[in-house]
């Protein structure tokens, strides 16, 4: 479903909306996880063809959206923001193409739902519930944790949780044998399962390291891409 956004940061801007049919599970499932902290609320099972799958023997796939809308309710602003930054910051308009054999660039190699799933991550590693190596320290997440979009602060604190994004998905991309992200709900399965991300492995650190340098505070100084950032993160 195709719809246009018109507001006072988002002037006529198309958006795309995917409406799929689910069925409502009460329980969660046992092989799935759900954090303590989070009201347990079911799980919904979704329509999903799988390319492997000729027979069709696999139809559903759980989706845990629910649990996902609540962390992301809780979590702090910044942190919530650079999700936002993330998306933006892959976009073919702010990261160069990087040499590489394929011509792939990092929108192609990189998607919004991993890097949703590295907030997530960060996340969890706030409250205590996983370990990211070199993460965040408890100072850190005191120090960048801003509520005032006002604050000239703020963007600087959604730059600093955007390199921890990365960050999150450049040790995931440097797990051996092969690159690993584990989707939290649902323990051992791997978000960068597919054999692109082992085989583009080298191409994706690359893109990654340059990101980082994209949301460096150095460019906090270039007016035009901050303008563009506060429009983005709809500044208030």
């Amino acid at each position: 479903l195709e719809i246009a956004i018109h507001d006072e940061n988002h002037p006529w801007q198309k958006a795309t909306i995917d409406i799929v049919p689910a069925v409502r599970i009460p329980e969660v499932p046992a092989f799935c996880s759900v954090p303590q902290f989070l009201e347990s609320e079911g799980c919904n099972a979704v329509i999903k063809w799988y390319s492997d799958d000729p027979d069709n023997t696999k139809l559903y796939r759980i989706s845990f959206n629910m649990y996902d809308v609540q962390i992301f309710d809780i979590m702090p602003e910044a942190l919530k923001d650079s999700y936002i930054l993330a998306k933006i910051t892959i976009h073919d308009s702010f990261c160069p193409l990087l040499k590489n054999k394929h011509y792939l660039r990092a929108s192609q190699l990189i998607s919004s739902y991993v890097l949703k799933v590295c907030v997530l991550h960060l996340f969890m590693h706030i409250k205590g519930e996983r370990r990211i190596p070199h993460g965040p320290t408890a100072d850190d997440i005191t120090s960048y944790t801003t509520t005032d979009k006002q604050s000239p602060c703020y963007i600087e604190d959604v730059m600093f949780w955007t390199r921890q994004v990365y960050h999150v998905l450049s040790v995931a991309m440097e797990t051996k044998p092969r690159p690993f992200l584990e989707l939290i709900h649902l323990p051992g399965y791997n978000v960068i399962g597919d054999d692109k991300y082992k085989e583009y492995r080298e191409v994706i650190c690359d893109y990654v390291k340059a990101l980082k340098m994209i949301v460096s505070p150095k460019h906090l100084m270039h007016v035009t891409f901050v303008d563009k950032l506060k429009s983005d993160i709809k500044w208030k």
